[in-house]
């Protein structure tokens, strides 16, 4: 009977040990998570995990791509190439030693009025058709220093409705000194962007000698 009751101590006195053991760590662990509650704790422990798996799955989704749904293609318009002719009021500096060709714009209700230097006066003029580009002949032309151009009858046959034709006409023009000029037309239909008036500029001393130099006439109005 005696050994049946230190038997029955000696198990409750290990019972309570094995139960101040566990109070003893869930104290402990309650501790290190600032709650007392052990379900608590457990579930501040897994939460963190729960959210890092949400930002994982975030993380890992594909790009989408945005398209306007209002967008219209934009077309880059280069400007327009300028014509390859003189219209309105132009100026042509020549140097002595050259030969110019000049590129004017003719419509057919306006005429078109080249100046020269004063101290140059006219050889010769060369005109091309008659029905094509003519110039006011004036009885004084030795002594003018311009003349006068106008479209003919048939100058804007067969031309665009833009007028980005070629040259319809070439008029070749020397001056006493010796300067040679060709004058190239083209058809305008629009008498706004024709060459309404064109002055050609150079020194004659420097024409002559140029050609001089070159072995051509001179003072072509001298007879030699």
């Amino acid at each position: 009977m005696r050994v049946l009751r230190m038997r029955f101590i000696y198990v409750v006195a290990l019972l309570g040990s094995l139960f101040a053991a566990d109070l003893t760590a869930l104290a402990q662990t309650a501790s290190a998570t600032g709650g007392g509650n052990p379900r608590r704790a457990s579930l501040r422990r897994r939460s963190p995990r729960a959210g890092a798996g949400r930002r994982t799955a975030v993380a890992r989704r594909e790009p989408t791509t945005v398209t306007p749904q209002h967008g219209v293609p934009v077309t880059v318009v280069p400007p327009p190439a300028p014509p390859a002719y003189l219209y309105g009021q132009a100026q042509v500096t020549v140097r002595g030693n050259e030969d110019p060709v000049i590129r004017l714009g003719l419509a057919q209700h306006g005429p078109t009025i080249i100046e020269f230097p004063a101290s140059d006066n006219f050889f010769a003029v060369h005109p091309g058709g008659s029905q094509i580009v003519t110039y006011d002949e004036s009885p004084t032309l030795a002594t003018d220093h311009y003349l006068v151009f106008r479209a003919g009858s048939n100058f804007l046959n067969g031309v665009s409705e833009d007028g980005r034709s070629e040259a319809r006409a070439s008029i070749s023009v020397q001056m006493q000194s010796g300067m040679f000029v060709t004058f190239l037309f083209y058809p305008v239909r629009d008498v706004a962007r024709m060459a309404h008036r064109c002055v050609v500029m150079y020194r004659r001393d420097e024409v002559v000698a140029a050609r001089r130099a070159a072995g051509l006439a001179v003072n072509l109005n001298q007879t030699l």
